[in-house]
C-alpha cells in the first residue's frame, strides 16, 4: 500500500474514533482515487431507512399519501426540512445526535446546500439507530431519486415522529399553528421586511393583533402563503438570476394540516434565504413579539392568517412599487 493511502486510511479512522462522519464528497482523497458525489438517490434510501427502522422499533404502520408541495425542489428546500426532523429525533431520543453538531450545521449557507449536507444530517440520526442496534436498511427496490422526493420521505418521518411523540407520551407543539407562525416571524417576515425596504415601499411593522380571524382553515392558510411565495418569486424574476420553485396548488379537496403548512414555510425560507441570505427581525418587533407570545395563550389558524395576510398585503405593494418603477 502506497504511503498516501496509509496516512489517508489513519485519517478516515480517526475520524470515525472521533465520531465525525466522512462526508462522500466530489473530490479526490490522498492516493487520487475520486470519491464519488452524494446523489439525491442515495439521500432518500438512507432516509428510507430511518423511517423503516422507526416504523419496525414502535409499530408504525401508516404511510403519507399527501400531495406534494411542489415538483421541483432544489437540496436547499431539502436541508431546511431536514433540519427540523433531526431536531425533531433529538427530542424523542432523548438528545441523540450532539447539539454542537446540528447547531454548526445550521450554520450552512442556504445558497449553497447540496445532497452531502443533507445526507451528513441524515447519517447522525443513523450513528444513533446502529447505536442501539435498530437501523434496518430498507429493503425498497432502488430507483433514481429527485429532491422532492426526499423532502416528502423527511414529511413522513415527521408523521411517524408525532405518532412516536403521542406514544411515548411526550408534549411537542409540532405540526401546530403555534410552530407556524413562529416560522413565518423568524423566516419570512425578516425578508419582506428587507425587500420592501428595497423597493422603496414603506409600511407599519406588524403590530400583533390579540384577536385571529374567524372560522380559518388551515388550507386558507396555505394557499394564502403560496400567493406570497408567488409575489416574491415575481420581485425576484423581476430583478434576474432567479428559478423559482413551481409550487402545486391546493384544492378545497385536500386536507391541509398546521404540518402542511410547516413544510411549505420551510420551503419557502429556503428561498428566501438562498437569494436574501439570512435575516433577522428588526429589535423593536422581535420584543413585540416576545411580549405577544407571553400573553398569548394559545396561537390559532387565524392568528396565522393574519400574520400572513399582512405578509401579502406587503408583498402586493412591493411588486406594483417594481412593476411602476
Amino acid at each position: 500500500m502506497k504511503l498516501s493511502s496509509r496516512i489517508f486510511n489513519c485519517f478516515h479512522r480517526v475520524l470515525i474514533l472521533l465520531g465525525i462522519p466522512l462526508l462522500i464528497l466530489s473530490a479526490a482523497n490522498a492516493s487520487g482515487e475520486v470519491w464519488k458525489t452524494i446523489t439525491p438517490t442515495e439521500v432518500y434510501y438512507l432516509a428510507k431507512s430511518i423511517d423503516d427502522s422507526l416504523a419496525s422499533m414502535y409499530g408504525l404502520t401508516t404511510t403519507l399519501t399527501k400531495k406534494r408541495i411542489s415538483n421541483n425542489l432544489r437540496p436547499r428546500n431539502v436541508y431546511q426540512k431536514v433540519l427540523s426532523v433531526a431536531d425533531e429525533f433529538n427530542i424523542l431520543h432523548d438528545n441523540a445526535v450532539s447539539s454542537f453538531k446540528l447547531n454548526e450545521a445550521r450554520g450552512i449557507d442556504a445558497s449553497r446546500t447540496n445532497p452531502s449536507d443533507v445526507y451528513a444530517v441524515l447519517a447522525l440520526l443513523k450513528e444513533y439507530l446502529v447505536s442501539k442496534d435498530t437501523f434496518t436498511e430498507s429493503t425498497e427496490e432502488r430507483s433514481p431519486k429527485t429532491p422532492g422526493d426526499v423532502f416528502h420521505i423527511l414529511r413522513q418521518i415527521s408523521m411517524h415522529h408525532l405518532e412516536i411523540a403521542k406514544k411515548k407520551n411526550i408534549s411537542t407543539d409540532w405540526a401546530t399553528p403555534a410552530q407556524v407562525y413562529d416560522s413565518v416571524v423568524t423566516g419570512i417576515l425578516p425578508v419582506v421586511y428587507k425587500i420592501a425596504a428595497e423597493a422603496g415601499v414603506e409600511h407599519e411593522y406588524y403590530p400583533f393583533p390579540s384577536q385571529p380571524v374567524s372560522r380559518i382553515l388551515p388550507r386558507y392558510v396555505y394557499k394564502l402563503l403560496y400567493h406570497v411565495y408567488k409575489n416574491i418569486s415575481e420581485y425576484y424574476l423581476g430583478k434576474g438570476g432567479y428559478d423559482p420553485v413551481i409550487l402545486v396548488e391546493v384544492n378545497d379537496c385536500d386536507k391541509i394540516s398546521p404540518a402542511d403548512v410547516f413544510d411549505l414555510t420551510k420551503v419557502v425560507i429556503a428561498e428566501l434565504r438562498a437569494k436574501s441570505g439570512s435575516k433577522t427581525l428588526p429589535s423593536e418587533i422581535a420584543v413585540r413579539y416576545g411580549r405577544w407570545k407571553n400573553t398569548k395563550e394559545k396561537i390559532v389558524p387565524g392568528d396565522v392568517f393574519r400574520l400572513i395576510q399582512h405578509n401579502f398585503i406587503l408583498t402586493k405593494s412591493i411588486l406594483r412599487r417594481s412593476v411602476d418603477g
